[in-house]
């Protein structure tokens, strides 16, 4: 692996997953590390779903091996999320990574820049 390809700085998050009081689940992304990758745009499609223009592309990250990523896993590169679909050990040496990705941004006018926790509940009434 040539270091000078490596020129993305991304952090690895893993989801973890809690119940709040009202019986739903928020998953909420924790940084495990930030590294320096290869960031290779593979493929790009745009869908039309509920009159929003959704763009998707499928990409591949390069890092050096880190122990325990996992599928669940996302990379985040600045403003763009990735999730983890593959995660291949290169040459099963220990010494290289390529995490296959898919990321999805939504496209609208009205649209605000997002946290790195993403809530999967809809308990939001706030009535006593």
């Amino acid at each position: 692996m040539q270091a000078g390809k490596l020129r993305h700085r991304v952090q690895l998050q893993y989801p973890s997953d809690t119940r709040d009081a009202h019986g739903g689940i928020t998953r909420s992304w924790s940084t495990s590390a930030t590294v320096w990758a290869s960031v290779e745009p593979l493929t790009g499609r745009e869908l039309l779903d509920a009159q929003q223009v959704e763009s998707q592309s499928d990409t591949r990250v390069r890092i050096r091996y880190y122990q325990g990523i996992a599928p669940k896993w996302r990379v985040q590169h600045g403003q763009h999320v990735y999730n983890v679909l593959h995660v291949g050990d290169v040459d099963v040496r220990n010494r290289e990574m390529l995490l296959l990705c898919t990321g999805v941004a939504l496209l609208s006018s009205s649209s605000s820049s997002s946290s790195s926790s993403t809530s999967t509940s809809s308990s939001s009434s706030s009535s006593a």
